[in-house]
């Protein structure tokens, strides 16, 4: 019964070794559905591997995969985040994602400023952009 109790603390004892410490984001930018794509109604998940130093500054983002329209405007966001410095003095990497999706009642077009979306978040790992399609109006002229 002791070795179980002793294997069962040392089990305990190095799951929790290593984890990485959870990263509390302290400030960022309001991410955007990036205009042209939001205008063609591209969806997706953009995922970017992130690493930030002790201090808690974003110092490198990798877009590893999503939609390329979604891509830039992602990563310039990612790098406006800062994290809480880490207790530790070690560097930190994460995999984020950000969702676009377009869903909900049609409205008539808006110019970019003029959008708005609804951003839900889960710090650190995902963020979630989503708006209602746009309605653009198309003229039919007669060629004769």
């Amino acid at each position: 019964m002791k070795r179980l109790f002793a294997l069962c603390l040392l089990t305990t004892a190095f799951t929790f070794a290593e984890e990485p410490p959870e990263l509390s984001v302290r400030s960022m930018d309001i991410p955007r559905y990036p205009p042209l794509a939001y205008q063609a109604r591209i969806q997706g998940t953009v995922e970017l591997r992130v690493a930030v130093n002790p201090d808690g500054q974003v110092t490198k983002a990798t877009v590893t995969s999503g939609p390329t329209l979604l891509q830039g405007l992602t990563a310039e966001n990612i790098k406006t985040w800062h994290f809480a410095p880490s207790a530790g003095g070690k560097s930190s990497e994460l995999v984020i994602r950000y969702e676009y999706k377009i869903e909900g009642k049609e409205i008539p077009y808006l110019l970019p400023d003029k959008q708005s979306f609804r951003v839900k978040l889960e710090l650190p790992t995902s963020v979630e952009i989503s708006a209602p399609p746009m309605k653009i109006d198309t003229i039919v002229t007669d060629s004769n």
